[in-house]
């Protein structure tokens, strides 16, 4: 039983065994087949179902190659690469390509287009080869050099010529040339050459015999404007329409219109350059923004848009020589408002409908100018604020104790020479000097204009006041000290000098022990009444409602008191006192914000430079009339701050330091010091003003 059971498991072994071995007999002859299949395949393979093979060295990418029969004989072979340097290259204009076909020792050479490629660039090379014939599907191998240069530094002086090999296989092809189709729009997904549609910047090949057909993008995505051509591609202007036939190598590019009711992407515009300038001060130089459009039908209509300062929206430039054409001209006039103003050029081309692009914007900045009285250099700084440096020092004779005041049109300076006995008028446009000269009995300290800049008065603390025209230059009343005694009750000593908003009266302060202000009709031109207030008064000023003057007073100098003074608050026109704010020790001056809802006075607080201190600046609300804020100066010593101003547009406050010899420079919003301008050595700034020049 055993030997019966052992003989049919070794016959049941042998019939596996056989099975087995027909099974892989059959698989191996059905490999020989398809081996063989495959062999005869190759032999007769097209470029349509056997890529070509193509390789490069580093920095370079191959992305195509072909091989196709040139007429009766030789052979056209052509190469694209892609520039992966990661910077521009320059090719030469002939033999850029060196190219030998399989064992051959023959070279032939030929061109790559374009000559100057851009990193991340495609690069064509065409090269013939007479003494080779080439026949569909047949295999070739390639060897071939590309010539090139750095541009560095610049694609015409580089560093010289080096190359790189690449080798391929490609089979035989009915195709010469080829180009890349470009879409001049992103609203093109695909064309069509001979029928079959292509995606964009796809490489596509041109029929040997004569032209291919090539249709422009689908109407819905892209409609057709125009083809053009480059390269060994060009297209004539009997064929700007749509089919267009087309041979030889170079990019073909479909140039679609912006309509469809689709972002406008045809229409190319550059932006205005530079981007950004700064008014400067002398000869009030121009910025000039140039932009120019390319793409859409011509031709165009240009037109500059204007945003000012503050303003919400674009409207069409008023500030711009020319604004209907490419280059917007600005100037600066001395009445623009201090701030950004930003232009814009939107260009309309003549398509139906039409298509309207705006460029980036270009910007001006009109920047605060601060004129600063230096009595260390004898002179007034000019002070650009957009770079924070003094730009010019305009000399004015011997100043001392000086006073200057800003014209209500910003077109011009007064400053008073008190031992020069002069008013000089300074042009803020070309900064020509007018000297008025008063007589040695006069020594003017502080100076105001009325509303309409008609008229300046000034403050002198040897004779009264006077009142002077602004357009003739000359003395036109005087209001003397008997006359301001006549209604005081004792001689005064004038020093402060401030105009009401409707220009009806003009306020006077007394620095004598007893303080007054005195109030001087400018339609009766007498004084007609004074107030007894406070001690000293240097300076006072009229808030912007005209209800009230801010008056405050001033201790001694040398003396060192540091202690708690009152600024004296004066009912319009002639009083009484109010009430009496308390403020810094040596207040000096005292100026209103913009809005009119502050009044900023500067507190010397000290005997002299540097022991006392340090300096610090009172800010009054003018609806409750009390203090908000009392600024530091400097905790370290006195700065000697002395006089304030503020940007047009109150956003800063500019303080005069005579003992520190600068300019600080105050953020009004949360009253930080930003920081400090430098006037120079040996400066002693007392008075400033601030203008949009």
């Amino acid at each position: 039983m055993d030997i019966l059971r052992k003989n049919l498991v070794k016959s049941h072994k042998q019939q596996v065994s056989l099975e087995y071995l027909a099974v892989f007999t059959g698989a191996l002859i059905i490999v020989a087949l398809v081996i063989l299949a495959l062999y005869f395949l190759s032999q007769n393979r097209l470029s349509s179902t056997v890529p070509s093979q193509c390789y490069l060295t580093s920095n370079f990418y191959c992305v195509q190659a072909a091989i196709s029969p040139n007429g009766t004989s030789g052979s056209q072979i052509v190469v694209v690469l892609s520039n992966r340097l990661g910077r521009e290259i320059t090719l030469p204009a002939s033999n850029a390509i060196a190219m030998r076909i399989g064992a051959s020792s023959d070279l032939s050479y030929g061109t790559c287009l374009p000559t100057n490629s851009p990193s991340g660039g495609k690069i064509t090379c065409v090269t013939q080869d007479n003494g080779y014939s080439t026949s569909l599907g047949n295999q070739t191998n390639l060897d071939f050099a590309i010539s090139y240069s750095l541009c560095v530094p610049s694609c015409t002086s580089n560093s010289g010529q080096v190359k790189t090999a690449g080798t391929a296989i490609v089979y035989g092809s009915p195709y010469v040339g080829f180009y890349e189709v470009n879409i001049g729009s992103t609203k093109s997904t695909q064309v069509t050459l001979d029928g079959v549609p292509y995606p964009t910047n796809t490489l596509m090949f041109l029929d040997s015999v004569g032209g291919d057909t090539a249709a422009a993008g689908q109407a819905s995505l892209c409609q057709f404007g125009s083809w053009s051509g480059t390269g060994g591609v060009s297209v004539s202007a009997s064929q700007q329409t749509t089919p267009v036939s087309a041979d030889g190598a170079g990019i073909l590019t479909e140039n679609c219109l912006g309509n469809q009711g689709l972002p406008n992407g045809y229409l190319t515009l550059a932006p205005p350059t530079p981007a950004t300038q700064v008014a400067q001060i002398l000869g009030q130089q121009q910025s000039i923004y140039d932009a120019g459009a390319s793409g859409g039908i011509t031709p165009y209509v240009y037109q500059w848009l204007e945003k000012a300062p503050g303003a919400a929206s674009y409207t069409d430039a008023v500030d711009c020589a020319a604004p209907t054409t490419t280059t917007c001209t600005f100037t600066p006039s001395g009445t623009q408002s201090v701030g950004t103003y930003q232009f814009e050029l939107q260009v309309t081309d003549s398509e139906t409908p039409k298509n309207t692009i705006v460029s980036s914007p270009a910007n001006v900045i009109i920047p605060t100018f601060l004129f600063v009285v230096d009595t260390g250099t004898n002179a007034v700084s000019v002070i650009n604020t957009a770079t924070n440096t003094v730009e010019l020092n305009l000399p004015v004779g011997f100043v001392y104790d000086d006073a200057i005041a800003m014209s209500p049109n910003g077109q011009y300076v007064a400053v008073g020479d008190e031992y020069g006995h002069e008013l000089t008028k300074i042009s803020t446009t070309n900064y020509a000097i007018t000297n008025l000269f008063f007589g040695s009995d006069v020594q003017p300290v502080n100076l105001a204009f009325n509303p309409s800049g008609s008229d300046i008065f000034v403050a002198d603390d040897s004779n009264g006041m006077s009142e002077v025209d602004t357009t003739t230059w000359t003395v036109v009343n005087t209001i003397t000290d008997q006359a301001i005694k006549a209604v005081l009750g004792f001689d005064p000593i004038v020093t402060g000098v401030s105009v009401s908003p409707d220009g009806k009266y003009v306020y006077l302060s007394s620095q004598t022990n007893t303080g007054a202000m005195c109030t001087y009709s400018t339609a009766t031109n007498t004084v007609i009444g004074c107030v007894i207030a406070g001690e000293q008064p240097v300076s006072l000023a009229v808030s912007p409602d005209g209800k009230y003057v801010y008056m405050p007073p001033r201790y001694i100098f040398g003396g060192g008191t540091t202690g708690a003074v009152e600024a004296n608050v004066i009912e319009a026109p002639t009083g009484p006192v109010v009430k009496n704010i308390p403020i810094g020790s040596n207040p000096i001056s005292a100026q209103p914000n913009p809005s009119g809802t502050q009044m900023w006075i500067s507190n010397f607080n000290g005997g002299g430079c540097p022991t006392y201190g340090p300096s610090t600046i009172s800010v009054i609300d003018l609806s409750s009339q009390s203090v908000v804020q009392t600024i530091q100066m400097n905790n370290s010593h006195n700065t000697g701050t002395v006089a304030v101003a503020f940007s047009p547009d109150g956003q800063y406050a500019y303080t005069v330091n005579i003992c520190s010899g600068d300019v600080s420079v105050i953020d009004t919003s949360n009253y930080n010091i930003l920081g400090k301008i430098t006037i120079g050595s040996q400066t002693y700034p007392l008075q400033i003003v601030a203008s949009n020049h």
